[in-house]
């Protein structure tokens, strides 16, 4: 009799467990943040990674130009995998398609990259310690060993 009343409740934990999990935001179509990329909730900002590179674009342009030339726009920033992140200047964008939404708060991680999104902006590292900060208004780069 005991085992059978403890093999009935073994049963029910199970069962209400598969119910909490099937009823929990990631099983009702949370976004998949382990993509190759993902976009900022104002979808403004797109992120995707190419090769060696985290390429951000910023739909809104990137604001504060580098004072260099540009044969085409200045779409947003890469960072390497290691290394210093860069203002790109191209023809073409990422910020097409509708991939996933980061989320105010999420973080993406993928590889060396890791990202974060904030009401200020979304803000970017690799493994090495540079950082990158992009958003509608400026666009900032820094070290932190």
């Amino acid at each position: 009799m005991k085992l059978r009343r403890n093999a009935s409740l073994v049963l029910a934990t199970v069962a209400i467990a598969l119910l909490l999990a099937l009823s929990s935001p990631a099983a009702a179509g949370s976004p998949d943040l382990t993509g190759r990329n993902f976009q900022t909730p104002s979808h403004n900002i797109v992120c995707n990674i190419e090769g060696h590179y985290l390429r951000c674009d910023i739909r809104s342009g990137l604001k504060l130009h580098p004072h260099r030339h540009c044969s085409g726009d200045w779409v947003g920033l890469l960072l390497p995998r290691a290394g210093k992140a860069r203002a790109n200047c191209a023809g073409d964008t990422v910020a097409n398609g509708d991939p996933q939404v980061l989320q105010y708060g999420d973080t993406w991680e993928q590889g060396a990259w890791h990202c974060i999104a904030k009401t200020s902006g979304l803000y970017c590292r690799d493994r090495g310690g540079w950082h990158f900060k992009l958003s509608r208004d400026d666009w900032r780069r820094w070290y932190t060993p």
